[in-house]
């Protein structure tokens, strides 16, 4: 019967629209950054890229991709004789980017059905009209379908959910994208061939059959300059060698300051420490009080005399005891000329 029907081709699918509070660079890098198994777009498996070609006038580009799909839940069971696998369901896009005036269209169509049902989708990325920096995505369809009677409106149904789905799964999985960019928005200039398909087309293009690049803007020169001495290439390798060198008895006494022994560190004399008073929740009740009082005292580190280095810095070392029975008479059978090694240095 489907050889006497005419193909059942809709008027037009309704069209939708959205608005990105976003300029047109950065919402079309976030389309072509379009990656398989997304977050917000599961149901996209993988996406390749078969040709690309660069316009005559050098100001617009043409890429075609093959975007594969599980479209197992949108294609229903009847008509899975037809639409063969729905689980590896393809289409075909070809996206026209004009960065001069900033615009990008997209035109899709499945290659999974054919000839039986033909689906189109075209979507067009241009300047909102409110504002130069917002974006607006425009996207309108059709499609034909040669099935016998019954068959038809389930063709009908299922290119309405791939539809919808394409439309508002790529707004959800673009805007996702864009968060991750940098500050949110792209590095891509004004009117410019797009860093990301220079990329592209370098595996096969010659850099001089590629759009010029920008200009360096004035932020990019300031940061170049900052980074390098205006006197930094006048020095020769011998002028900076000879400003690194370092007196010889200098080198000696810093060496016989490093490698020098260190006294081991000794509790200054009883009753010399420092209360200090920590404030305490429960204030002057209960008997941990006390234990929690500590003291500072003053410990040496270094015998006068003994280095032959440089003369030893104004520093003084502390070294905290809490007061107790079991910490005083530990202190009091070492002495004061041992080494305090329950002390704690800051």
């Amino acid at each position: 019967l489907s050889c006497c029907l005419p193909p059942l081709r809709m008027p037009g699918l309704k069209d939708l629209e959205h608005k990105h509070l976003k300029p047109w660079e950065t919402v079309v890098e976030a389309i072509w950054k379009r990656y398989a198994n997304a977050a917000k777009f599961r149901e996209r498996l993988d996406v390749q890229v078969t040709s690309k070609r660069i316009g005559l006038e050098l100001v617009d580009a043409t890429v075609e991709r093959k975007v594969t799909y599980n479209h197992t839940e949108q294609v229903p069971l009847l008509l899975r004789t037809v639409v063969n696998p729905t689980d590896r369901f393809v289409m075909r896009e070809t996206m026209r980017f004009d960065w001069v005036n900033r615009v990008l269209e997209i035109e899709t169509a499945n290659e999974t059905g054919q000839p039986n049902i033909k689906y189109h989708e075209q979507t067009r990325i241009a300047v909102h009209h409110e504002s130069d920096a917002w974006t607006s995505v425009k996207q309108s369809g059709y499609y034909e379908i040669d099935l016998i009677f019954g068959m038809d409106h389930l063709g009908s149904s299922m290119c309405e959910d791939i539809y919808n789905l394409n439309f508002y799964q790529n707004i959800n999985a673009d805007v996702s994208l864009m968060q991750e960019f940098a500050r949110g928005s792209s590095n891509e200039v004004v009117g410019y061939f797009p860093t990301y398909l220079r990329q592209l087309f370098l595996e096969s293009y010659d850099p001089a059959q590629l759009p010029p690049l920008p200009p360096p803007t004035q932020k990019t020169s300031e940061f170049q300059s900052s980074k390098m001495p205006a006197s930094y290439e006048e020095k020769s390798l011998t002028d900076m060698m000879r400003e690194k060198q370092m007196d010889e008895g200098e080198a000696q006494r810093k060496l016989a300051w490093m490698f020098s022994p260190t006294p081991p560190i000794t509790k200054g004399p009883r009753g010399s420490g420092m209360k200090l008073q920590v404030p305490s929740r429960m204030g002057n009740r209960g008997g941990g009080k006390a234990a929690m009082q500590p003291t500072l005292y003053p410990l040496q580190t270094f015998s006068p005399g003994t280095l032959d280095g440089p003369v030893a810095p104004n520093l003084e070392i502390y070294g905290v005891a809490r007061e107790g029975a079991a910490v005083d008479s530990m202190m009091d059978q070492r002495g004061a000329s041992q080494a305090a090694s329950s002390l704690v240095m800051f």
